[in-house]
């Protein structure tokens, strides 16, 4: 046999030598020991090592053990050899032990047990020298030995078996642990897993680690490719076997438990919740929907029973026959769908309910915490901090950073019905309840259901008192909570919110109605929240004054610092709650506001929305004292805007909650909201656990729609949701694999950054729409965006809701409720609410207001279809090329006016990079800037000797605005808005803010009068002689006080400038303008010219004035800032060469002071997609170039709008547009659409005169707008907003058929009949598809 000496070399670390022995062995050295005695001891550790330990020794190691112990004896060992030593081995052992020798020179022969055959030593002697296949075969059929001794989990294994630690071959690890180069045995989860692979892959049976991967696999997946792949690359079990698994798990959970989940607690009360679930059926036409009824119950981990609790009987036989389990389990299924007709012999009555001693509706706590979260998010003065700078999340994330960690639930899905939750269902799960009430000894169980299902629950205990005694219906907080929504939505619909929601970039179009009427759960909260945010903290801006307490601003700073721990800001956070003097100050912030129809209307706003935000704060934190408050204060709200469901069946809930059992009571304090994944704040609303588990779960693509029509796979699948779990759990452990804690969504920077960019982009938004609800000075009721006036019975009837709510609501009480004087059964009244939508049209300054949006677009898809319908001819192209409805929606609000954007939202594009100004300079001061911020606010108006504020206060505040905010410069040129001009660009927007005001008075300011009221100071604005006689005024102060200061001070007013300082006129500063905004450049280029090199600041804040400056400073040389809070920008930073170019363009197209914008296209978006492409910068470029508007210019802007603003590269005009987006919208709707393109037109030929005057600052003389989109109309300057009819007067002619065609006319009759059918029915899917269908065949032909 040939022998190789790297095969010796690796069985060496199994010889081993001989270890020195120490004083303390069992024979410690003696005296007077014979040789013999000695050799006595040699062959003890001979037995020891070789025959005991089955060591492989060499003889050489076992020579030197020899001379140790001998020598200890003093006997000499100097001469003994090998063969010595082999020899008193023989004699004393015989054949008990073997010698193998060596063909290497120098290696002495090994030394072995001869009995010991068939072991790893017999295996190792016979290995050496021999081939590698002859190696491989003695260590498999060792570790096959050692494989096969194990005990491998039983098939099919039960769920806990699952769970337990798997036995695993020593052997098998030892050789992983070894190939990998480490000392000792690996147990690191892969070394595990492989072991456990490689165990199977040896016994062909499943092992512990193989089932819970192939499980937690397909329970993430559902995917029976990959089950199947892994199966076949050995590392899972076959698709086959998990579906076996699935149903004996499922007999097991019967078996345990047949009334209920095992794992629920005895003793305990139970809460289950039933809902409906509704799938869209999978046809064609997506029509029908499908219902079925799922229940489920929910328990605190705490109280779980662990199922080798729950199963005190002997383990049933395992079936390991997948047909037999499968039909016994469809049996069972069948079985538990059978439901019983209900038949109600009397309507059941709601007992009369006590009527509580007390009663608290206050929201009081939950303004507290508003406030004290808004004033944490801002800074000492109540200022916002820079959007990227905010550290302190919104709400809901700040409020988790307060609360403790909390214990988290479990949801044990049971039935699911193949039916709605009628009412023989309901009835079912109360009998079946009622059987687990009495097996598990409950002494109450809470039902959860959202309306229609709480009143079943309720009607049938009513009708079946003494059977359903012990069950509790109760009314789900997560669709109460979307229901207080709608009744919010109901009252602001029309109000314009969602527009300044949508303006602001909070949320898009497309969702924003959904979002705040409920259906859109935590965006329509997000959206609620931020807006009431934004409110707050203007009115904290105008209220908070310097007289907090040092403890409660040591308070605010503790919640500002986020190093602080998180106990340290909780009880920082306690102590504000209870803070008298922030107390005093929410108080006070609404006592000081003005009564008025616009502040009460939306002070309604913010205490609907307390309402709403305190119970979804007592659901997060399971306060059950607060969510029944909130119910009372939203009460009188419900029955005024929701009196047919909620508002009809919440009175008699909450009435039933004031009178429960102190038990029930004690329980719903600890449980009534509990915790999914036990995160700080994290509690949820019982009936939202069904829609975020049972009801998401099968609207997945891994859930149930596949199996809807298999009951015994909806059984499977319902029943082993947990199991799959806890397989799944126990995979993760082997895996090792810790659950991270998570920050809550909020905490996250860049939701931080966009929900405080949200807030701040909201007040400016309502700061250019003039539209701030609080404002002293705008008190009439108006839309938010288009700023139309309410009209009186509309005033009247939002001032009177709360009362009639609350009216109605106490008479229901006492009459169904507290009494059954009537039943509650019986019908309710309508409440006939007005809101602005449907509010009575008034008319409009020398105009007639148009119909409201929707009744216009009602209107005109009547018309449409009519006229598709009679004439069989027009293509939808043709028809759209026209306006359709009176106004072209997407750039004209319904009144006519300008379809507002937030302009604010292109400076946030800039770059805004300070600069340290230190020379001196010329300031260029916008003064309607310096008139809005010289207001005086109400700390003003208080004068330190009593007197009344003056007009000479105002001016002198005034001057010192301006001189504190350029205490650099040497001159300071004031340029006002010129109001002699016989008409302007502005005339409608001024007219806007003139409705509401009958009557404006001329005011004679005199600088010892009292200053006016803020709302008296705005009305007197609204005209253009009293403004001109304050542009007088303050000219004249300035006058006196350019005496005395060094700076020299310039006045201009449109044609005439003066230098006040030294009261020469400066005809070089006299220009025919008639806005402030171009004024400013072109005094900045008159400046240039003249030679003047030194810096230039700008005082505005105007969105206008940012973007001309972007240019300009571009075009001419020297510096030239802008002066923004107290900051100083430099504007040939604020963006790149290329934008620079276009930006002008881009802003007139998009929306400015003087032009309209899109619906629902904000300006970020748009110039992002102009940043990255040249094309779009190229279509923009020429815009403004001439006066006169050409036509390759206009169909370049044409072309912008189409492929940037609206995204379609592939129509060629604005009809082709229009029709392709009409086809791809679900909700049809004209506002959505690009606009026509007569309208488009009037829009362009406006944008190019802006831009024509922006980019020529150096005219003195602007050209009158009349002919460039404008036209006068009663002497003032009206948008010219279309100049073709809505519709064509006339179809156009028949096209002449060709012969080749009258067939397939003749073919197509039919199909033009049904599809003009199914567009009276309102079919909408199926006229889609056919115009779909007309669209392909046009584009191939």
């Amino acid at each position: 046999m040939h022998l190789r000496s790297d095969i010796n070399k690796c069985w060496f670390k199994y010889v081993r030598n001989y270890q020195r022995m120490s004083e303390d062995d069992k024979l410690p050295h003696m005296h007077n020991v014979t040789l013999r005695e000695a050799q006595t001891i040699f062959f003890d550790n001979i037995r020891t090592v070789i025959f005991d330990e089955h060591e492989l020794r060499s003889l050489q190691s076992l020579l030197r053990d020899y001379s140790s112990i001998v020598s200890r004896y003093g006997f000499p060992t100097s001469g003994v050899k090998s063969s010595y030593i082999k020899d008193i081995l023989t004699r004393e052992f015989k054949d008990k032990i073997g010698f193998h020798s060596r063909p290497q020179r120098n290696q002495s022969d090994l030394v072995y047990d001869t009995s010991g055959s068939g072991s790893y030593v017999e295996a190792a002697i016979s290995s050496i020298g021999v081939s590698s296949e002859q190696l491989v075969q003695n260590v498999a059929a060792r570790l096959r030995d050692d494989v096969k001794s194990i005990k491998l989990v039983p098939w099919p294994p039960r769920v806990e078996e699952l769970e337990e630690e798997e036995e695993l071959p020593p052997l098998v690890l030892q050789l992983l642990s070894a190939l990998q180069g480490k000392h000792g045995v690996d147990l690191s989860p892969s070394t595990l897993s492989l072991t456990s692979l490689i165990t199977q892959y040896i016994i062909k049976r499943p092992t512990t680690t193989a089932i819970n991967a192939t499980v937690t696999l397909h329970g993430l997946t559902r995917s029976k490719e990959l089950v199947d792949s892994y199966y076949k690359l050995g590392m899972g079990i076959s698709y086959p076997n998990v579906l076996l698994l699935r149903d004996v798990w499922t007999m097991h959970d019967l078996e345990r438990c047949s009334v209920c989940p095992a794992e629920i607690a005895e003793g305990e009360p139970s809460i289950s919740i039933i809902d409906n679930d509704d799938f869209r059926n999978d046809t064609l036409t997506g029509g029908g929907t499908s219902h079925r009824c799922n229940w489920m119950f929910l328990q605190r981990e705490e109280r779980l029973v662990h199922k080798h609790e729950a199963n005190t009987q002997d383990e049933q036989p395992r079936i390991k026959h997948a047909k037999t389990v499968s039909d016994v389990l469809t049996e069972k299924a069948s079985e538990m769908q059978t439901v019983m007709p209900y038949r109600t012999v009397k309507r059941g009555e709601p007992p009369i309910r006590p009527k509580p001693t007390t009663v608290s509706s206050s929201t009081e706590p939950q303004r507290q915490r508003s406030i004290i979260h808004a004033l944490a998010r801002a800074d000492v003065n109540g200022d916002r901090p820079v959007a990227a700078e905010q550290n302190i999340p919104s709400y809901n994330g700040f409020h988790a950073g307060l609360n403790m960690w909390q214990d988290k639930s479990k949801a044990y899905f049971h039935t699911s019905y193949n039916q709605p939750p009628d009412k023989s269902v309901v009835k079912d799960v109360m009998d079946k309840l009622v059987t687990i009430i009495a097996t598990k000894h409950m002494p109450f169980a809470f039902l959860v259901g959202d309306h229609p299902v709480y009143v079943l629950i309720t009607l049938l205990k009513a009708e079946n008192p003494s059977k359903f005694s012990a069950i509790v219906p109760f009314l789900g907080p997560f669709h109460t909570q979307c229901v207080m929504m709608s009744a919010i939505y109901k009252r602001y619909k029309g109000s314009e919110l969602g527009e300044v929601l949508v303006a602001a970039g909070v949320i898009a179009d497309g969702s924003v109605d959904r979002a705040l009427k409920g259906k859109h759960y935590k965006r329509g909260l997000r959206c609620l929240r931020l807006m009431y945010e934004a409110l707050m903290c203007q009115l904290m801006k105008e209220n908070l004054g310097p007289d907090l307490a040092d403890e409660t601003r040591e308070n605010l700073d503790i919640l500002r610092d986020t190093s602080q721990s998180e106990e340290s800001r909780a009880d920082a956070h306690v102590a504000l709650e209870n803070d008298a003097d922030l107390k005093s100050l929410v108080t006070n912030m609404f006592t000081h506001v003005e009564a008025s129809d616009m502040a009460n209307y939306w002070r309604d706003f913010l205490s609907m929305t307390d309402a709403l935000m305190q119970n979804v704060h007592a659901v997060h934190i399971c306060n059950w004292d607060e969510y029944v408050s909130s119910l009372r204060a939203m009460l009188p709200w419900m029955v005024a805007y929701d009196n047919n469901r909620y508002g009809k069946w919440l009175p008699d809930f909450w009435a039933m909650l004031t009178a429960l059992p102190a038990d029930q009571v004690a329980f719903l304090r600890t449980d009534f909201t509990q915790s999914i994944t036990g995160n700080p704040y994290s509690n949820m609303a019982w009936d939202m656990w069904i829609e975020c588990t049972m009801n998401k779960g099968s609207k997945m693509k891994s859930g149930w729609l596949s199996i809807l029509q298999n009951e015994k796979q909806l059984l499977v699948h319902s029943r082993n949701v947990n199991n799959v779990a806890q397989i799944r759990a126990a995979h993760n452990a082997l895996a090792n694999r810790k659950k991270t804690k998570r920050k809550h969504t909020e905490c996250g920077p860049k939701r931080m950054r966009e929900d405080e960019q949200c807030v701040q982009d909201l007040v400016e938004c309502m700061h250019e729409f003039d539209t701030f609800p609080f404002d002293t000075a705008s008190t009439t009721l108006r839309t938010l965006q288009s700023a139309m006036p309410a009209s009186d019975e509309l005033v009247a009837d939002f001032n009177s809701a709360h009362a009639a709510g609350e009216k109605k609501l106490t008479h229901f009480l006492e009459e169904r409720v507290f009494n059954k004087n009537t039943s509650l059964h019986a019908p309710v009244p309508l409440c006939k609410r007005l809101t602005f939508a449907k509010a009575l049209s008034k008319e409009k300054p020398s105009d007639e207001l148009k119909a409201k949006a929707a009744e216009m677009e009602r209107s005109a898809l009547k018309a449409m279809i009519n006229l598709v319908e009679g004439s069989q001819l027009v293509n939808l192209p043709e028809l759209l090329e026209h306006r359709i409805v009176e106004e072209c929606v997407p750039l004209f609000n319904s009144n006519g006016t300008f379809r507002k954007t937030q302009k604010s939202m292109l400076v946030q594009k800039l770059s805004l990079e300070s600069v340290d100004l230190q020379e001196s300079y010329i300031a260029l001061v916008d003064m309607g800037m310096i008139w809005r911020m010289a207001t005086p606010s109400a700390e003003d108006r208080r004068t330190q000797d009593g007197n009344p504020y003056k007009w000479s206060d105002y001016v002198h505040k005034l001057s010192s605005i301006i001189l504190a905010r350029h205490h650099n410069a040497h001159r300071i040129i004031c340029v006002n808005d010129p109001y002699d001009t016989a008409y302007s660009t502005k005339d409608d927007e001024r007219d806007l803010r003139v409705q509401g005001n009958t009557h404006v008075p001329n005011t004679y300011m005199k600088l010892g009068d009292a200053f006016p009221t803020a709302r008296m100071f705005k009305t007197l604005l609204c005209s253009s002689s009293n403004k001109g006689r304050l542009q007088k005024m303050i000219c004249s102060y300035l006058t006196d006080l350019a005496q005395s200061v060094d700076v020299e001070i310039v006045y201009s007013v449109g044609s005439h400038c003066t230098n006040l300082s030294t009261q020469q006129p400066m005809q070089n500063y006299s220009f025919d303008q008639s806005e402030a905004d171009t004024v400013l450049f072109s005094t900045y280029v008159v400046l240039r010219e003249s030679g003047y090199s030194g810096p230039v600041v700008i005082d505005a804040t105007d969105t206008d004035v940012y973007v001309a400056a972007a240019l300009i400073s571009q075009q001419l040389p020297g510096m030239l800032c802008i002066k923004r809070k107290q900051e100083t920008v430099r504007c040939c930073d604020m963006t790149t060469d290329m934008m620079a170019d276009c930006i002008v363009q881009l802003h007139c197209m998009t929306g400015c002071d003087a032009n309209s914008g899109f619906y629902g296209k904000g300006k970020k978006s748009v110039y992002d997609q102009v940043a990255k492409s040249p094309v779009a910068r190229q279509q923009l470029s020429r815009c403004g170039d001439n006066l006169a508007l050409t036509e390759e210019v206009l169909e370049q802007l044409f072309a912008f709008t189409r492929s940037i603003i609206y995204g379609d590269n592939k129509s060629k005009t604005m009809a082709e547009a229009r029709a392709a987006k009409w086809r791809t919208i679900k909700k049809k709707s004209f506002i959505r659409l690009p606009p026509d393109a007569d309208s488009l037109r009037q829009h362009c030929l406006r944008a190019n005169y802006l831009a024509y005057l922006v980019r020529h600052p150096s005219l003195k003389h602007h050209p009158s707008p009349i002919g460039h989109g404008w036209e006068l109309v009663g002497g003032c300057c009206r948008p010219v907003r279309h100049t073709r009819p809505a519709l064509p007067m006339h179809l156009p002619a028949p096209r002449p058929t060709e012969e080749g065609q009258e067939d397939e006319e003749d073919e197509s009759d039919d199909d033009d009949e049904n599809r003009v059918a199914a567009v009276q029915r309102g079919d909408s899917s199926e006229s889609e598809d056919s115009e779909c269908s007309e669209a392909g065949c046009s584009d191939s032909d």
